[in-house]
Protein backbone atom coordinates (compact mmCIF):
# COMPACT_ATOMS: atom_id res chain seq x y z
CA UNK A 1 0.00 0.00 0.00
CA UNK A 2 1.48 3.47 -0.80
CA UNK A 3 1.21 6.36 1.36
CA UNK A 4 -0.30 9.54 0.20
CA UNK A 5 -0.14 13.38 1.57
CA UNK A 6 -2.92 15.38 1.38
CA UNK A 7 -2.99 19.64 2.11
CA UNK A 8 -6.13 21.15 2.71
CA UNK A 9 -5.14 24.77 2.63
CA UNK A 10 -7.69 26.97 3.78
CA UNK A 11 -7.37 31.00 2.82
CA UNK A 12 -9.73 32.42 5.45
CA UNK A 13 -12.70 30.36 5.27
CA UNK A 14 -12.15 28.68 1.95
CA UNK A 15 -10.36 25.58 1.00
CA UNK A 16 -7.41 25.93 -2.01
CA UNK A 17 -8.03 23.11 -5.17
CA UNK A 18 -6.47 22.72 -8.13
CA UNK A 19 -8.12 21.53 -11.46
CA UNK A 20 -5.65 18.41 -12.43
CA UNK A 21 -4.05 18.58 -15.89
CA UNK A 22 -2.46 15.04 -16.45
CA UNK A 23 -3.30 11.17 -16.26
CA UNK A 24 -5.13 9.63 -14.11
CA UNK A 25 -7.80 11.71 -13.92
CA UNK A 26 -7.17 14.32 -15.83
CA UNK A 27 -9.81 17.64 -15.33
CA UNK A 28 -10.88 16.49 -12.01
CA UNK A 29 -10.33 18.58 -8.97
CA UNK A 30 -7.88 17.84 -5.64
CA UNK A 31 -6.46 19.20 -3.12
CA UNK A 32 -2.53 19.54 -3.56
CA UNK A 33 -0.37 16.60 -2.28
CA UNK A 34 0.96 13.07 -3.32
CA UNK A 35 3.19 10.14 -2.87
CA UNK A 36 5.51 9.57 -0.13
CA UNK A 37 8.72 8.69 -1.40
CA UNK A 38 10.97 6.13 -0.08
CA UNK A 39 12.98 6.96 3.16
CA UNK A 40 10.11 10.39 3.79
CA UNK A 41 8.08 11.02 6.62
CA UNK A 42 4.33 12.43 6.08
CA UNK A 43 5.44 15.48 6.83
CA UNK A 44 8.34 15.59 4.70
CA UNK A 45 6.94 14.52 1.52
CA UNK A 46 3.82 17.26 2.37
CA UNK A 47 6.75 19.55 2.37
CA UNK A 48 8.41 18.36 -0.62
CA UNK A 49 5.12 18.25 -2.46
CA UNK A 50 3.65 21.83 -1.82
CA UNK A 51 7.21 23.34 -2.79
CA UNK A 52 6.49 21.38 -6.22
CA UNK A 53 2.96 21.51 -6.91
CA UNK A 54 2.85 25.26 -5.83
CA UNK A 55 6.27 26.97 -5.37
CA UNK A 56 5.29 27.13 -1.63
CA UNK A 57 6.84 26.92 2.02
CA UNK A 58 4.92 24.65 4.40
CA UNK A 59 4.88 26.14 7.89
CA UNK A 60 2.63 24.17 9.76
CA UNK A 61 0.98 21.22 9.07
CA UNK A 62 -1.63 19.08 11.30
CA UNK A 63 -3.40 15.72 10.57
CA UNK A 64 -6.64 15.87 10.31
CA UNK A 65 -7.84 12.32 8.71
CA UNK A 66 -7.03 9.47 7.21
CA UNK A 67 -8.55 7.04 4.84
CA UNK A 68 -7.38 3.82 2.57
CA UNK A 69 -8.86 3.13 -0.63
CA UNK A 70 -8.74 1.01 -3.83
CA UNK A 71 -7.66 3.04 -7.15
CA UNK A 72 -6.56 2.17 -10.92
CA UNK A 73 -3.43 2.39 -9.81
CA UNK A 74 -3.04 -0.09 -6.73
CA UNK A 75 -4.23 0.91 -3.07
CA UNK A 76 -3.64 3.79 -1.23
CA UNK A 77 -3.27 4.94 2.30
CA UNK A 78 -4.14 8.85 2.10
CA UNK A 79 -3.41 10.96 5.17
CA UNK A 80 -4.97 14.46 4.97
CA UNK A 81 -3.57 17.71 6.71
CA UNK A 82 -4.60 20.85 7.71
CA UNK A 83 -1.56 22.95 6.07
CA UNK A 84 -0.49 26.69 6.40
CA UNK A 85 1.75 28.35 3.81
CA UNK A 86 4.48 31.24 4.65
CA UNK A 87 3.77 32.49 0.98
CA UNK A 88 0.68 32.33 -1.44
CA UNK A 89 0.50 28.45 -3.53
CA UNK A 90 1.66 29.21 -6.75
CA UNK A 91 0.34 26.16 -8.99
CA UNK A 92 3.27 24.54 -11.34
CA UNK A 93 0.90 21.59 -12.20
CA UNK A 94 -2.56 22.15 -12.21
CA UNK A 95 -4.35 23.34 -14.85
CA UNK A 96 -6.47 25.76 -12.83
CA UNK A 97 -6.32 26.58 -9.26
CA UNK A 98 -8.99 28.09 -6.98
CA UNK A 99 -10.36 28.63 -3.30
CA UNK A 100 -13.67 27.02 -2.60
CA UNK A 101 -16.37 27.90 0.28
CA UNK A 102 -18.06 24.90 2.38
CA UNK A 103 -20.97 24.78 0.20
CA UNK A 104 -19.28 24.56 -2.98
CA UNK A 105 -17.52 21.14 -2.19
CA UNK A 106 -20.19 19.18 -3.71
CA UNK A 107 -20.27 20.81 -6.77
CA UNK A 108 -17.20 20.15 -8.26
CA UNK A 109 -16.04 16.86 -10.08
CA UNK A 110 -13.44 15.10 -7.40
CA UNK A 111 -11.27 12.57 -8.04
CA UNK A 112 -13.43 9.10 -7.76
CA UNK A 113 -11.84 7.95 -4.42
CA UNK A 114 -11.97 11.45 -2.43
CA UNK A 115 -15.86 11.81 -2.97
CA UNK A 116 -16.90 9.66 -0.03
CA UNK A 117 -14.91 11.51 2.56
CA UNK A 118 -16.12 15.17 1.32
CA UNK A 119 -18.61 15.25 4.17
CA UNK A 120 -15.19 14.57 6.73
CA UNK A 121 -13.24 17.44 4.83
CA UNK A 122 -15.88 19.79 5.41
CA UNK A 123 -16.02 19.43 8.95
CA UNK A 124 -12.59 20.89 9.66
CA UNK A 125 -13.89 23.83 7.50
CA UNK A 126 -13.28 27.14 9.33
CA UNK A 127 -16.12 28.90 10.73
CA UNK A 128 -17.39 31.63 8.76
CA UNK A 129 -17.41 35.29 9.40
Amino acid sequence: MRDVVIAAIFIEDALLVGQRCSEPFRGFWECPGGKVEAGESLIEALIREIQEEGDAKVIHAQALFDYEVITPQGPLHLTWFKTTLASPFKPVIYEAVKTIKKEEVDALSWIPHNRPYLETLKSFFPTQT
